[in-house]
């Protein structure tokens, strides 16, 4: 009876080690399978990233070209007011050195 007894114990602690390595195999997978999951994860993220930042650096760009080509234009406008400016000025300065010979002499 005590034998028997002993027995049963012994089969239940066995069962117990198998369940418990079991369990630990089980777990050992899980987490595999969280890093494997997460490492995945973190692979998208970075791809995700770099694609966000050649977005970003080209909408920049453009941004930048807009800007520039604006800049362009604007000083084009104010060079040729000052071209128009100038001639003007060339203009009275003839005219009046015109008048100043045409009174002197």
């Amino acid at each position: 009876m005590i034998e028997e007894h002993l027995n049963r114990i012994r089969s239940k602690e066995e069962e117990a080690r198998s369940r418990a390595a079991d369990a630990a195999a089980k777990a050992a997978e899980l987490i595999e399978r969280a890093r494997e999951e997460g490492n995945k994860y973190l692979e998208d993220v970075v791809l995700e990233t770099a694609e966000l930042e050649r977005s970003l650096m080209a909408a920049a760009r453009r941004n930048a070209d807009e800007r520039i080509s604006g800049l362009r234009a604007e000083n084009a406008k104010r060079l040729a007011a000052l071209s128009i400016l100038a001639k003007k000025n060339e203009l009275k300065a003839v005219e009046t050195v015109v008048k100043e010979f045409r009174q002197g002499a």
